[in-house]
């Protein structure tokens, strides 16, 4: 049975990121399942779920840029800035023009505070543990990158945007923020992620009708994220990597420019993960797993 390997799901709403993966690694019967960035428990869309050695990967696919499609109610904003929150704040209707013409100053590179509610550290513990708790923890702005943000359509209370944005970036507080800017307040009540770098909403499916076929692995994957090269090992070179060594300086050689290299043998299975600083290779991880085989 296939377990190692890439699966697209698309996470239903009113379910948390966490019992998706679960249900999926059951259904699946996958040992061991690992994501690459969850989703709100209201939102839906696109999650990338590892499996196997691929969990070891993670921190490629967290780095991604980000599409979502969202829904903010302008007039009312909530605590948790989504639409399971209590309301906190209420103000006029800003006219669609309004609402426009603020989005420039929330395009490019922004400081941006993340919510109260959010899994972020503040003080040793994560903030929504001091905010479930009445308290009201500082949050720090941070640069984030809003590559694009369009406003879609216009129906009072409801703007409908397309957000493309760096990893770190927070909806619910684009939407905060976009709602004060125009002199008034707002929330997400709806928010789908459309895709994740290179890997597409329309390609995911669906937890309960997920297959093993679905597990999908290999250099393929891999070689269509920006910063990663992918190489095929020949087999003299196998042992080498999985013993934890670096195959000779001619093989090095042939590699390109990517910071992150991602090895595999002539069957797709993953080998190791390594950073590359353009002479040097420096070990993430080796699949010490597949010298046993």
């Amino acid at each position: 049975m296939k377990s190692d390997g890439i699966i697209l799901l698309n996470k239903r709403p009113g379910c948390t990121s966490f019992q998706e993966i679960q249900f999926l690694r059951k259904h699946l019967q996958l040992p061991k399942v690992g994501h690459a960035g969850t989703l709100d428990k209201f939102a839906e869309g696109l999650l990338i779920v590892l499996s196997g050695s691929y969990t070891k990967c993670s921190q490629i696919f967290l780095s991604l840029d980000k599409t979502y499609e969202a829904v903010f109610r302008f007039g009312e904003e909530t605590d948790t800035l989504d639409p399971e929150g209590e309301t906190v704040m209420q103000a006029r209707l800003p006219a669609q023009e309004e609402a426009a013409s603020v989005l420039p100053s929330f395009t490019g590179k922004i400081m941006q505070a993340p919510p109260a509610y959010s899994a972020v550290h503040v003080d040793g513990r994560r903030a929504y543990q001091a905010a479930r708790k009445g308290q009201s923890p500082i949050m720090q702005k941070r640069e984030v990158t809003v590559h694009a943000l369009t406003l879609n359509s216009w129906d009072p209370p409801f703007g409908k945007f397309t957000v493309s944005c760096s990893k770190g970036t927070y909806i619910r507080s684009l939407a905060r923020d976009i709602g004060r800017a125009a002199g008034s307040c707002a929330h997400v009540i709806s928010l789908k992620r459309t895709s994740i770098g290179p890997f597409s909403l329309e390609d995911a499916v669906d937890a309960q009708s997920a297959s093993t076929d679905d597990v999908s692995g290999g250099s393929e994957r891999f070689s269509r994220i920006p910063v990663v090269q992918t190489a095929v090992l020949h087999d003299r070179h196998i042992s080498q990597v999985l013993n934890g060594r670096i195959p000779d300086q001619g093989w090095i050689s042939e590699l390109g420019n990517e910071p992150v290299v991602v090895l595999f043998d002539s069957n797709n299975r993953l080998l190791g993960l390594y950073d590359y600083d353009g002479s040097i290779l420096k070990t993430r991880y080796v699949n010490s797993q597949e010298a046993n085989r």
